[in-house]
This record gives structure tokens, sequence and C-alpha cells, in this order.
């Protein structure tokens, strides 16, 4: 959450991330690298794989840090589950 210009204040939903428009009470919160792997269960080096191979998402840059939406890593598990029937 931060302030726009004006005072208000805005969140992830607020800035049209696809699957967060016209719904404000949904927000998809950010991950870091090191709890995208702990909810994969793999090593923070397989995501960075993963994201080298275009199997995983590229994250998002906020300042300095890399992040992950919530559901590009539950979109990411859904493919794997779709893969395996």
């Amino acid at each position: 959450m931060s302030l726009a210009t004006d005072g208000t204040a805005t969140s992830v939903a607020d800035l049209g991330h696809p699957g967060t428009q016209g719904n404000s009470e949904t927000t998809d919160a950010l991950l870091a690298l090191p709890t995208v792997a702990r909810q994969l269960a793999v090593s923070t080096r397989t995501i960075r794989r993963l994201i080298a191979a275009g199997e995983l998402p590229q994250p998002v840059k906020v300042g300095r840090v890399s992040r992950w939406f919530t559901t590009d890593v539950s979109g990411y598990l859904a493919r794997l589950r779709a893969e395996r029937k």
C-alpha cells in the first residue's frame, strides 16, 4: 500500500495487474524469492533456472528487489497440475 500524490492509498489491485482489475477486495500480494522457493519446495537457484527456462514468469522489480505476484506462482502451479493429468 502506498500513498498517491493526492494522499489517497493505492494497492496492487489499483495498479492494473491482470486478474485484479475491477475487484478491489482481492489484492495480489508480492512474494520474495525465498518465499516463492519455499512455496514450490525448491531452492532459490531452481527458481532462477525456471525463470531462465521461461517456465516461471519474470519477477517485477520493486526498487532494487525482485518480487513475484501470488497469481503468477499459483498460475505456475495450476499449469503443473494440468500437465500432470
